[in-house]
């Protein structure tokens, strides 16, 4: 636990080699919620410590699977935690997780063609819930979510901490082609 850097609340990197979790004690969600965040970044944590590959940092690719994957487990391990609190740490945000399933086609459209992008990532994985535009802030969060669900479908969360990037960026790209239903 730290006073926080930036906009972060919290996150997972190697420190001397070993994988490193910190939450910043001034951003904190409110209770409940803030056991949301730390499982989210234990994930995190896990990811970096069973995969042997690099994965360089804000490749949507990247963050679509790590963030998703963060979300679908802590989906799987606090099921009684709305989508909201899995999402945003916070309650209150229906009306944004109805306009990203509204937006599902041309957001599935959209990470296909910024998918192996390093310079539009902040795009899909910050902003406010009521952003302008055809991103919804933090909408990455949510197809995450939506894809690393497909993925767990068809293999195991075991199998998919050890993947590599290049077999992620596969695997999503796979599923952005797919129509959606």
């Amino acid at each position: 636990m730290l006073v926080g850097l930036g906009e972060a609340n919290g996150w997972a990197t190697p420190v001397n080699g070993r994988p490193t979790l910190f939450l910043a004690v001034d951003r904190l969600p409110e209770p409940g919620y803030d056991v949301v965040l730390a499982l989210h970044e234990m994930v995190h944590a896990e990811h970096l410590r069973r995969t042997t590959h690099y994965w360089p940092d804000s490749r949507v690719d990247d963050d679509l699977f790590r963030e998703g994957l963060a979300v679908h487990v802590t989906a799987l391990l606090m099921p009684e935690t709305p989508a909201s609190g899995r999402l945003w740490f916070a309650p209150g945000y229906d009306g944004w997780i109805a306009r990203c399933r509204h937006l599902q086609t041309p957001l599935q459209r959209r990470a296909l063609a910024d998918l192996r992008r390093s310079d539009v990532s902040d795009l899909w994985f910050s902003g406010a819930a009521d952003r302008d535009g055809d991103l919804p802030g933090r909408c990455g969060y949510w197809l995450g979510e939506n894809l690393v669900d497909r993925l767990m479908a068809r293999s195991s969360l075991d199998a998919a901490m050890s993947w590599s990037l290049p077999g992620v960026s596969s695997r999503l790209q796979h599923l952005l082609e797919e129509p959606t239903a």
